[in-house]
């Protein structure tokens, strides 16, 4: 592995002039990562040799682990995880003539080198190599330099609530809660800048790192935009499935979104340092969206089931949601449709104007249809939910929530339904956990779709 380049004095560019710069933090801020020992594991699984000696180091503190990382971890700069939406903001900034600051206490060969691979900032203060800067001590050396309220600042961090409150303006990246509420006062001076990547790797499925909240933002603006897509609400099933079918990987990489259904993609892509990722869960989905869609006006049309499941959901659904404009429903036989039905179904649909159709087939036959059949259907998204029909057309039952909050609804359907569960199960799921071994240890590549290479996007942001 080669070491990370060191850039000459006044790699930064000029002297800063502008009277309001724009100040912004490193890491976890322009690169995804922070000092914990999850997010250094994430970094040195790239070189299991020195993971395995840095781990039998045991655990000394954040300092000690900091230090470790500069010493022993020369990582090429185009490998770190960089967050895209920053470097969008601070392309932005500087398009309108904005002077850009990198502050930070990385170290210093670390941060030279980031600033020149990505040539977004002007000036580098704060790092000695040396000196961890708090909070109150960056606000102190910031407010020094500028004065009280003469500098906007980018952060990630509650530690860098002071500085933020010294800025003019204040850009949280990824706030926690916590974060949200202690800058509640200060709302009109605040953005918020959410900092996710395109997709997190999950043996070379691409993953969207989304909760419910960002997944009805997303489906809202693609209906308002009339964007066509399908998105597949996956789980370690449906990864597991991809590993041995080259094109049904190929389908779930091609979704609008590829929503995290089940926990274990949760905690894969938390370790990959997507911190606001959360369990979009296919029933849930579908109830938040049709929340959302007596306000919108959103049409919706059911797509599977059996034995009358399609109408049953369209009853309760509207017993639940009065509002609810569903245009439709249409239980396909157990077989690929025939050209004369393909037809019927056009015209159903074109008919019926559905702008979110909904598909309940399983895995992988739901996400095959989509794919087939997104093109050839008059509606903007389709979504594949599975066993959401079943769930809310009140024919099959749901874990606890304490049970799907905990990753284990996989055995709650296993002992409702063991005959047809149990080889998936208890196959995939060990197998599952030693493939991610293997990804997070370097033992095996599973290549990152080429069009959702977070690297590639950069490349392509920097122009």
């Amino acid at each position: 592995m080669s070491d990370v380049p060191v850039t000459p004095p006044g790699a930064f560019g000029p002297a800063l002039t502008d009277p309001i710069p724009l100040c912004v933090d490193l890491d976890g801020t322009v690169v995804n990562t922070d000092c914990s020992w999850r997010s250094a594991a994430q970094l040195l699984s790239r070189d299991f040799l020195t993971f395995v000696r840095l781990a039998a180091g045991g655990w000394r503190g954040r300092a000690w682990l900091k230090r470790e990382i500069g010493r022993r971890v020369r990582l090429p700069v185009e490998l770190l995880p960089y967050n895209s939406e920053v470097i969008s903001l601070i392309n932005r900034e500087r398009a309108a003539g904005r002077k850009v600051l990198l502050v930070t206490a990385s170290d210093q060969s670390v941060a030279d080198a980031v600033g020149a691979h990505l040539n977004l900032f002007d000036e580098l203060i704060g790092s000695d190599g040396t000196t961890h800067l708090k909070g109150k001590a960056k606000a102190a050396l910031l407010e020094k330099k500028f004065g009280s309220g003469r500098f906007d600042y980018v952060g990630d961090s509650r530690a860098d609530v002071p500085v933020w409150e010294a800025a003019r303006h204040a850009y949280l990246v990824r706030p926690s809660a916590a974060v949200r509420a202690r800058m509640a006062g200060r709302a009109s001076t605040t953005t918020v800048v959410r900092a996710e990547a395109d997709a997190v790797n999950v043996l070379g499925v691409a993953v969207s790192p989304i909760n419910m909240g960002i997944a009805l933002e997303r489906i809202t603006g693609a209906l308002a935009r009339k964007e066509k897509g399908y998105i597949c609400v996956t789980g370690v099933h449906g990864v597991s499935e991809a590993q041995s079918d080259p094109g049904f990987r190929a389908i779930l990489n091609g979704a609008f979104l590829c929503t995290p259904d089940g926990m274990p993609l949760v905690w894969v892509g938390r370790w990959q340092g997507q911190r606001q990722m959360a369990r979009v869960y296919g029933p849930d989905l579908m109830l938040a969206t049709m929340k959302a869609s007596e306000q919108k006006g959103w049409r919706h049309f059911f797509y599977g089931g059996a034995n009358g499941t399609a109408e049953a959901l369209r009853r309760r659904l509207l017993e639940r949601h009065p509002k609810l404009e569903i245009v439709g429903t249409h239980e396909p036989p157990f077989r690929p449709l025939t050209a004369p039905e393909e037809e019927r179904l056009k015209e159903e649909i074109g008919l019926a104007r559905p702008d979110v159709m909904w598909i309940g087939l399983s895995t992988p036959k739901q996400e095959r249809f989509m794919a087939a059949h997104l093109e050839k259907l008059e509606v903007t998204l389709m979504i594949g939910v599975g066993a959401a029909f079943d769930i809310h057309a009140g024919k099959a039952r749901q874990a606890p929530a304490w049970m799907r909050r905990s990753g284990l609804e996989w055995l709650f359907r296993l002992v409702s339904e063991p005959r047809r569960l149990w080889k998936r199960y208890l196959k995939n799921n060990p197998l599952f956990v030693w493939r991610i071994f293997c990804q997070f240890t370097g033992l095996r590549k599973y290549p990152f779709p080429d069009k959702r290479n977070p690297i590639r996007a950069i490349r392509e942001i920097l122009g």
